[in-house]
């Protein structure tokens, strides 16, 4: 299933200073001022997000759109000469040769020929293992979205080098990673992929956000998210290194466990209980019938 935050299980939420953090808005502002930064040197058809279901990501995603949506109807007043349907890439000196991303009618948008932009690319690095109520978000945020959702196995290095290879023109990876990440603190919002890796520039709009800034979007611009994430998982990576967090555990609820929304953790570690944990086989087969999941502590998120 999937929650649609401040309209199901995640609770009603209106948009107000009591939930919001003080520089909510700012986060946002430089958020799509890194995105609006990225579309102007690599257009929509040098960009693809990455997206594995997760809330940081879903945040991009949104992100992406609403600017996107921005970029296509300012093409569209004709104000720098450009309609809809027209190549919108990149100078070449920022973007190779291609055929432009195709425009679409946008279901966000209300529809219609004045709700069209290029049709957004999404990648998903398939997860062998992963949670069924992932795979139905993602495959309801597609159609949400509009998305031209490109399917690679992992593992990354190999994901990217066959992007490159089906992509060449794509030069860019909008990311939900923020510096709280294992090994992200070194990050800037424009960072290129390490050496040895296939080149891509890695664009990190929500870089500086927290983990109370992610749920504040998601949550007051009722934004929907994958359903495990009512179910205790504050984190998710697969069935077999993922559990959900202590900390959220409530026995006095009838699942056992609080929405990830109320774990108060702007360090990121308890935001990485229950990951990079093993988890058994006859575990992750529950997992995926819906029984109830173990509880365990551990590392990185995704």
């Amino acid at each position: 299933m999937v929650a649609a935050a401040a309209a199901t299980a995640a609770g009603a939420m209106p948009l107000q200073a009591a939930v919001l953090p003080v520089d909510f808005s700012v986060a946002v502002r430089d958020a799509e001022a890194t995105i609006e930064s990225a579309l102007e040197k690599y257009s929509p058809d040098g960009i693809i997000v990455a997206f594995n279901g997760g809330k940081d990501c879903t945040v991009v995603l949104d992100l992406y759109h609403r600017v996107i949506s921005r970029y296509a109807a300012a093409r569209v007043a004709g104000a720098d000469g450009v309609a809809a349907g027209d190549d919108v890439r990149g100078s070449p000196a920022t973007a190779a040769p291609s055929t432009a991303a195709p425009w679409v009618e946008c279901p966000l948008c209300g529809g219609g020929e004045n709700a069209k932009h290029p049709r957004i690319r999404a990648l998903m690095v398939n997860a062998p293992n992963s949670f069924p109520e992932v795979e139905t978000f993602i495959t309801a945020s597609e159609e949400r979205y509009a998305l031209e959702l490109v399917r690679i196995e992992g593992p990354h290095r190999a994901a990217l080098e066959e992007l490159r290879r089906r992509l060449p023109h794509v030069l860019a990876t909008v990311m939900g990673t923020r510096k709280t990440d294992p090994f992200s603190h070194h990050l800037r919002p424009f960072t290129p992929t390490d050496a040895g890796w296939p080149a891509f520039m890695r664009v990190n709009p929500i870089l500086d956000w927290t983990y109370a800034q992610v749920w504040a979007y998601l949550r007051a611009e009722r934004i929907p998210y994958c359903s495990l994430y009512d179910d205790g998982y504050p984190s998710l990576g697969d069935r077999y290194n993922t559990t959900r967090s202590p900390a959220l555990a409530d026995p006095a609820l009838p699942g056992g466990y609080r929405p990830a929304y109320l774990l108060n953790d702007d360090d990121g570690v308890q935001e990485r209980q229950g990951r990079n944990v093993k988890v058994t086989a006859a575990a992750a087969a529950a997992s995926a019938d819906g029984a109830a999941r173990p509880t365990s502590n551990g590392g990185s998120k995704y």
